[in-house]
C-alpha cells in the first residue's frame, strides 16, 4: 500500500475561539473524513485561562472528550501546554503534533517560547 506524503487536515483555528458545538462539529468532520485537525492550542496564556474559565477543563481535555486527538492531530504552538498535556499528546499523536518556532511577530507580542 502506498503511503501519502502529503495529506490535508481540517483547520480549526485557535482553541479559545471554538465553543463546544464547534468542537463537536469538528469531531464529526474528522470522523467522517478520516482526517486530523490542525488547531492552535495554548498559544497564549489566555487560551488556557479561557478553557478553565468557560469550560472548567484544560485545552487538551476539551479536545480529548470530543475525540479530536488522534495520530493526525496537529496542535500548533503549544507554548502554554502543561507537562501532562505534552505527555498525552505524545502518546496519542507522537508524529503529528508540533510547536512552531517563534517568529518575529510572535516575539513582538511577547507570547513566550514553546517547551
Amino acid at each position: 500500500m502506498k503511503e501519502n506524503l502529503l495529506e490535508a487536515a481540517i483547520g480549526a483555528h485557535a482553541a479559545f475561539t471554538l465553543g463546544d458545538e464547534a468542537l463537536s462539529l469538528l469531531s464529526e468532520a474528522i470522523s467522517a473524513t478520516g482526517s486530523g485537525i490542525h488547531i492552535h492550542a495554548a498559544e497564549d496564556k489566555y487560551d488556557s485561562a479561557a478553557a478553565h474559565h468557560l469550560y472548567q477543563m484544560d485545552i487538551r481535555q476539551r479536545l480529548e472528550v470530543r475525540n479530536l486527538l488522534n495520530a493526525k492531530t496537529i496542535c500548533a504552538h503549544g507554548v502554554y501546554l502543561t507537562d501532562s498535556d505534552i505527555e498525552k499528546l505524545n502518546d496519542v499523536a507522537a508524529d503529528a503534533w508540533y510547536t512552531a518556532p517563534p517568529t518575529a511577530s510572535w516575539c513582538k507580542k511577547r507570547r513566550g517560547i514553546s517547551p
